[in-house]
């Protein structure tokens, strides 16, 4: 039978997780590391890549980023540019997220499980059923959802690109 002080261990990683996930936005960095963690070898980020040459992400491009790119075909040339170096773009964020995660987000959740030492699992349990119920409105109710997590560490390359090239150019 659970006792009063399971509920609150239950109750304050629910609340804890809900509050701190969301605030700091770190369900969606957790979201695109769960969903590169697939691209992370160099021929199948390659092939992610090579897939947003497609004029409809173009589009998307147009509408939500601010990236310097004024018609598709500005677009095909920035892209065909920045592949050689795309991939280790691409690392340099994805260890950077994970680096993240795992020294602040981790730390900073599992930190008050100090306060329940003998109902920790409670409190943990508390902080995974936030963590799916984050999850789930991320990418069911969010409007931006799988589609823009899919694009971002795309455009985030090509935007690095173009800064690095506006640089070198001065």
């Amino acid at each position: 039978m659970i006792d009063s002080m399971e509920y609150l261990a239950l109750g304050a990683g629910l609340t804890f997780g809900l509050v701190y996930l969301h605030l700091s936005q770190a369900i969606d960095w957790i979201l695109v590391v769960i969903h590169y963690a697939f691209f992370r070898s160099k021929e199948s980020f390659y092939g992610l890549y090579d897939n947003t040459e497609q004029e409809s992400v173009y589009g998307h491009l147009k509408y939500i980023e601010t990236i310097a790119v004024k018609d598709y075909a500005d677009y095909l040339r920035v892209h065909q540019a920045a592949r050689p170096s795309a991939y280790k773009r691409f690392r340099r964020y994805y260890d950077t997220l994970v680096h993240v995660i795992l020294v602040r987000v981790l730390p900073i959740t599992l930190l008050p499980a100090i306060l329940f030492w003998s109902n920790w699992y409670y409190y943990i349990g508390g902080i995974l059923i936030a963590f799916t119920v984050l999850a789930l409105y991320a990418i069911i109710v969010k409007p931006r959802g799988a589609g823009a997590r899919k694009r971002l560490m795309v455009f985030a390359v090509m935007r690095d690109y173009l800064k690095n090239s506006k640089l070198n150019k001065d």
